[in-house]
């Protein structure tokens, strides 16, 4: 394609974006009334232009407007900037992906000597370590909270070989910024600083609630219930990041190339390289970014849950194009959709198969740490009756159990055809050896068949 055709089609693209951008900004007071959430804030990032649109309070009880410095929990989002932290010690020459990390943390101590010994900080960052994922226990807010985390990492049960399945893992990423912070020779959060958010200029990021205190600060909300929040020290690599819409603009530029002196082109174009496939959550994995293709577009993103937050970030960089969502409240990612199908589209139709022949190899009770889901045969398709496990607070109820759907988009591929988990994918995963079902993977974590 000539200069002269890359900026004809350039401009076609800004002039489209444009419009799309004031009318996501019409559109967002509905969207959050509609859908219960109290406060968002979300910008769209195309070229020079930035459009931010900020609607709701910070709090019910006491609310300010959200604007775009409010901070925000933006949960998994973390996993991101801990890994690019990673890719410029690996741009420096100090962190080899494919070194053990033993080499590193040479006290490490997993639950056999080999494991401990081939592990990789790729198989961190591309959840791929095969152990159980989703430990969350607090280790104090010292500086040796994530050692003394790590140490625990021991006892994590192994369920499938190192690098052979995906299976999202907090706990990998815990010990990935031990590994970050080790090398830089200082404790995770000034690693994170000197590494990433002081080169970006990002001075409204942080990890220590102390440090916000004096923000404009968004509380968050499950079911309209005010939530605590939960924040243990060891996991801020996975999960700790306290930002806001404005910077993460800045963020969104640099993972678009835009210059940023963090590392080299050819590094920051590796961390979103495919690794691996995934399956669920997305079709395949980078460093640690999911990768997944919407209306035609390779997208780059990653989402984040915590207590009350939800959070959105996505790179579509053949459109030079990014957005950005924050909110207060837990909405099963209806606001994500909507913006995605408003910018770019709708997704092309689901590709469905017709079901295998033996349903009855795909049924049962499948058990993961934070779900229990079992799959029957209805009306000659498969349906899953889902029910969330997790506890944010010991008086939250049990979470009832809830049905969808499942339609096939290949042998053991499926898809969520009804709310509030319509377009979830799931995966059966097989025995390497038998070929018989023995997991299904939800929400990204394989479960385990009883």
């Amino acid at each position: 394609m000539s200069m002269s055709e890359n900026a004809e089609r350039y401009t076609k693209i800004s002039d489209r974006f444009t419009q799309l951008a004031d009318d996501l900004a019409s559109n967002l007071d509905d969207w959050t009334s509609e859908l219960g959430i109290p406060g968002a804030a979300v910008a769209v990032v195309r070229g020079d232009e930035v459009t931010t649109t900020c609607t709701g309070v910070t709090s019910l009880e006491h609310p300010l407007p959200i604007t775009d410095t409010t901070i925000f929990q933006i949960g998994s989002i973390s996993k991101t900037f801990c890994a690019t932290a990673a890719m410029v010690l690996v741009d420096r020459g100090d962190l080899d992906l494919d070194a053990p990390v033993a080499s590193y943390v040479p006290d490490l101590r997993l639950s056999d000597q080999e494991l401990t010994g081939a592990l990789t900080t790729r198989h961190l960052l591309t959840h791929t370590a095969g152990w159980v994922g989703d430990y969350f226990g607090d280790t104090g807010l010292g500086d040796d909270a994530l050692s003394r985390f790590v140490g625990k990492l021991a006892k994590a049960p192994q369920l499938t070989p190192l690098g052979q399945t995906f299976s999202y893992n907090n706990s990998a990423h815990n010990l990935a910024s031990h590994v970050v912070a080790r090398v830089n020779g200082s404790t995770f959060e000034r690693a994170m600083s000197d590494l990433v958010l002081r080169p970006l200029g990002l001075r409204r990021t942080f990890y220590d609630a102390n440090d916000v205190i004096g923000e404009r600060v968004a509380v968050g909300y499950r079911a309209g219930r005010r939530q605590r929040w939960l924040r243990p020290r060891a996991h801020n690599g996975a999960g700790g990041v306290l930002s806001c819409v404005a910077d993460l603009v800045a963020y969104a530029r640099h993972h678009l190339g835009d210059g940023s002196p963090l590392m080299r082109p050819e590094t920051l174009a590796e961390s979103h390289r495919t690794q691996a496939r995934a399956g669920s959550l997305c079709d395949e994995i980078a460093l640690p970014w999911f990768v997944d293709t919407w209306a035609g577009h390779r997208v780059v993103h990653h989402g984040g849950t915590t207590n009350g937050y939800q959070a959105d970030l996505r790179l579509v960089p053949d459109l030079g194009l990014a957005w950005v969502m924050l909110t207060n409240s837990h909405h099963e990612h209806q606001l994500d959709r909507r913006i995605r199908e408003h910018l770019l589209g709708p997704d092309d139709e689901l590709a469905a198969i017709d079901p295998p022949n033996d349903l009855d190899e795909c049924v049962g009770t499948y058990e993961a740490v934070l779900a229990h889901i079992e799959i029957e045969v209805q009306d000659g398709g498969l349906v899953a009756f889902v029910r969330d496990t997790a506890r944010w607070s010991r008086d939250e109820p049990e979470a009832p159990q809830v049905p969808t759907r499942l339609a096939f988009r290949d042998a053991d591929r499926v898809e969520a055809l009804d709310a509030p988990f319509a377009g979830h994918r799931g995966e059966f995963v097989r025995n390497p050896d038998s070929g018989a079902v023995e997991w299904f993977r939800w929400d990204g974590r394989i479960a385990r068949r009883r």
